[in-house]
């Protein structure tokens, strides 16, 4: 492949003109305006991502309250089921006695408390029976009494247990709903700005290929300059190169792969020559007559090597496999480059 071009002193230039070093230029200040924005943008959302990792950081400490929270409450809830079941001990205890009682009573029958009150054999005995009856009935109704106030404070202790497990729940369903708001906040966060340093950095290498290869171009220009100011005059018996325009031969046979006029896709800016699908190690020739103004390697265009041909007319040969010549040697039209 070869990249061959046909220039003036106007466009003598390796990219190949300087209207294409201006775009070059036009498109670092974008770069550089779009860093500046991109970097404002990084340093929002680092701000944010702090912020998160703030309220995260504030989650874990909320999160080992929680679960001090929640260990008192089991704690709790560990003291009122033995509670519950020393109540339900209680009462079954009560009931247990409240039934002898019942049956004691049944097997002395009232007939049994008549008949000693018609007898009236002995007052004093008939006063203790009677005192035992009265004893018994008041014991009783203390016992049912007392299994009343059990069932009632049992009742309240499975209260209790039953709020206890309803905050205990509510407390747990907080925290992982909270911890899972703040995660995923926190894992887009970090996503974000993993994509805007990617950015970044793509960037700031982009920014700097072109800030090279202005100074190279910058550079280049200068020294095309300061050969065309060292051209002598043109051979008087040779054909100004001018008049020869239009009927020069090709630096190489091939088939173009590449235009006169296709965007180069920097900007506005288009080819202003034509690339040669020549096939590897093809000889290329210079298409006139001139002087070696540039013969070394340039991004974009490998080994180029740059013939000025005398009153501001250049040809420019690039993605050469070598370059036979150097700067200020003077080539024959058709002498292998």
């Amino acid at each position: 492949m070869l990249w061959f071009v046909l220039a003036t002193a106007a466009v003598a230039a390796p990219s190949p003109s300087p209207e294409e070093l201006e775009a070059l230029r036009g498109r670092i200040s974008t770069l550089q305006g779009e860093l500046e924005k991109a970097r404002g943008k990084q340093d929002r959302e680092r701000q944010r991502l702090r912020k998160t990792e703030t309220q995260i950081g504030n989650l874990h400490r909320d999160r080992r309250r929680i679960e001090h929270d929640l260990a008192n409450r089991q704690a709790r809830l560990v003291e009122l089921e033995r509670e519950r079941i020393a109540q339900a001990r209680a009462v079954a205890a009560q009931r247990r006695e409240l039934a002898g009682q019942v049956r004691a009573a049944y097997a002395m029958g009232r007939q049994e408390q008549l008949k000693i009150v018609l007898n009236q054999e002995d007052p004093a005995r008939l006063g203790r029976v009677l005192g035992y009856y009265g004893y018994f009935n008041r014991a009783r109704l203390a016992r049912i009494e007392a299994i009343e106030t059990a069932l009632t404070r049992l009742q309240q202790v499975e209260t209790e247990v039953l709020a206890e497990r309803a905050r205990l729940d509510s407390l747990r369903q907080r925290h992982d709903t909270s911890a899972r708001a703040l995660e995923a906040e926190h894992r887009a966060r970090k996503a974000l700005l993993a994509t805007l340093t990617g950015r970044i950095e793509n960037r700031d290498r982009e920014l700097a290929r072109h800030v090279a290869d202005e100074a190279r171009l910058s550079k280049l220009l200068d020294s095309l300059q300061q050969a065309l100011d060292d051209i002598p005059a043109v051979d008087v018996e040779r054909t100004p190169f001018a008049k020869r325009r239009g009927g020069l031969g090709w630096p190489a046979p091939g088939a173009f792969s590449v235009r006169y006029g296709q965007s180069r896709g920097v900007g506005s800016v288009r080819w202003q020559g034509v690339v040669i699908a020549a096939a590897e190690g093809r000889d290329v020739q210079a298409v006139s007559y001139g002087r070696v103004a540039f013969s070394d390697w340039l991004r974009g265009y490998g080994l180029l090597m740059i013939l000025d041909h005398g009153d501001g007319y250049m040809t420019l040969y690039g993605y050469n496999q070598a370059l036979n010549k150097e700067v200020g040697d003077w080539v024959e039209e058709g002498e292998v480059i």
